[in-house]
C-alpha cells in the first residue's frame, strides 16, 4: 500500500528507497505533546487558578492559561484514545507508536491546508507499506472532541477506532511497521 507522510523536516534525496522501522516506543507526535513546550515558562496551574480567583487576572496573562488548558485537554483525549484502543481494538496500531500518513488518493497540498500545516520546512513523502506493516484508517475530525467529559472522549473514541473509508478527505492512516519512502513530493 502507498501513503502520503507530511514530516515536520526537509528530507533529502538520500533517503530515497530507504526501509525504515516506523514501530516507535513513542511517536515524535507524542514526544511533542509530553513535553508540554507550549507552556514551560508558565507559573503552575494552581498557582494561575488562585490567581484568578484571589486578584482577578489580566487581559494579557488570558492567552497562556488557555494555552495551559488546551494542552492538558490535548493529552487527556489521547489518553483516553489510547484506553480504549488497547482495552477493545488492540490489534490496531498504538497512536503512541505510529507514523501518520494519508491515501495517495488525496491532494497531499491540500491535506496539509486542512490540517493547518504549513508546508514551509515539511516534505511530503510517498511511502510505501511493507509486509507485516499495521495501518488503520480512521477519520481525524472525531479528534475534535477535547472538551467532552471521560464517557463522551471514549465514545468518540470507538468511533475513530472502528475505522473509515481511506479516501475520505479527513482520513488518517496510523502506520506501524516498515515503510520505504519511494518519492519526496514537496
Amino acid at each position: 500500500m502507498q501513503l502520503y507522510h507530511l514530516r515536520t523536516q526537509r528530507t533529502s534525496q538520500d533517503c530515497l528507497g530507504q526501509t525504515i522501522d516506523v514501530s516507535w516506543a513513542t511517536s515524535y507526535y507524542w514526544q511533542q505533546k509530553l513535553e508540554d513546550r507550549w507552556v514551560k515558562d508558565f507559573p503552575p496551574l494552581p498557582e494561575v487558578l488562585r490567581q484568578v480567583v484571589v486578584g482577578g487576572l489580566a487581559l494579557a496573562d488570558i492567552e497562556p492559561l488557555l494555552r495551559h488548558g488546551k494542552w492538558a485537554a490535548e493529552l487527556l483525549k489521547e489518553y483516553v484514545f489510547e484506553e480504549v484502543r488497547a482495552a477493545e481494538f488492540a490489534a490496531l496500531p498504538s497512536r503512541k507508536k505510529c507514523l501518520y500518513g494519508f491515501s495517495t488518493s488525496l491532494d497531499p497540498h491540500e491535506y496539509a491546508r486542512m490540517l493547518g500545516m504549513p508546508l514551509n520546512g515539511r516534505s511530503i513523502l510517498r511511502i510505501r507499506t511493507e509486509a507485516g506493516t499495521r495501518v488503520h484508517f480512521a477519520d481525524a475530525s472525531v479528534l475534535n472532541c477535547n472538551l467532552l467529559l471521560h464517557q463522551q472522549l471514549a465514545e468518540q473514541a470507538r468511533k475513530y477506532w472502528a475505522g473509515t473509508e481511506p479516501g475520505l478527505p479527513t482520513a488518517e492512516a496510523l502506520v506501524e511497521g516498515r515503510v520505504t519512502i519511494c518519492e519526496i513530493v514537496r
